[in-house]
């Protein structure tokens, strides 16, 4: 059995390949909320402006994990 050692491109391809989708809808919603926050004293607005955009994040969010589930490993290797 070979050891893997963790280079500084696995590192960026793990970051940039698996997580930037999480990362872009954290983002997203985080924006979302600070946007609601943004325009206080108008709080009649705040479901219009930015109810889409927390769904759109939500449903982001909804998809990734749906397709991280439908993932399997690769069969090991038998020795």
């Amino acid at each position: 059995m070979s050891a893997r050692k963790a280079t500084v491109a696995g590192w960026v391809a793990l970051v940039l390949g698996i997580l930037f989708v999480l990362l872009q809808s954290y983002g997203f919603l985080a924006y979302s909320v600070v946007m609601v926050f943004s325009y206080y004293p108008e709080w009649a607005y705040a479901p219009l402006v930015t109810g889409p955009p927390v769904v759109i994040g939500v449903l982001f969010l909804i998809d990734w994990w749906l397709r991280r589930r439908s993932v399997t490993a690769a069969p090991r290797p038998s020795t």
